[in-house]
């Protein structure tokens, strides 16, 4: 029985360890792309919210998509670099920094808000800057600059969780990491 119990714990951790290689388990789900790599993102930029877990199979954007009604807020994933986010630091023009609340503002639909809702996410639009989101780095002690082509986490201080790639049944393949059960954090 000793011999059976050491096979499956060490079973469980070399699938555990493949997991973590394919950024199943990481909160660290995000990468802000422009025409440039390594740069500080600036408040106030246009940029591309590139969603890593996603992006395993295809490269992934967020972008404003229509939904209907049945599918939660009207978000989904494209392949194209259009630039459709904004991100809405403390000052105009400043960089942004691991840790400022932000805004983020999607084209054509607005700036991301938590807001409990029945279908998909619970995020809804609003029409003005919603400082309620946090990039986090790898570390707790992380700080510095936000780095466009680097991995983010990206923290929601209302939900006080992060949104992560997860599928559903209905609206945008997003969740909250603490919802989301690990089946769901791996791309098909």
């Amino acid at each position: 029985m000793k011999n059976l119990n050491s096979k499956i714990v060490k079973l469980l951790l070399c699938f555990s360890l493949f997991l973590i290689s394919q950024n199943c388990f990481s909160q660290i789900d995000w990468e802000i792309i422009t025409t440039t790599a390594g740069q500080n993102l600036k408040s106030g930029a246009a940029c591309n919210l590139k969603n890593l877990t996603a992006a395993t199979k295809h490269t992934k954007f967020i972008y404003y998509e229509k939904r209907g009604m049945l599918g939660g807020i009207n978000l989904g994933w494209t392949d194209n670099q259009n630039n459709d986010i904004t991100i809405e630091g403390p000052k105009a023009g400043a960089d942004i920094l691991i840790g400022d609340k932000i805004a983020i503002k999607v084209k054509g639909g607005g700036y991301l808000k938590y807001q409990k809702r029945d279908l998909g996410i619970n995020l809804t639009w609003s029409s003005t800057p919603v400082y309620e989101w946090i990039f986090k780095g790898k570390t707790t002690s992380e700080t510095g600059n936000v780095k466009t082509g680097n991995g983010y986490g990206l923290f929601n201080t209302v939900e006080n969780d992060y949104i992560v790639y997860c599928k559903r049944s209905a609206g945008i393949n997003l969740g909250w990491d603490k919802d989301c059960h690990l089946g769901y954090r791996i791309a098909k």
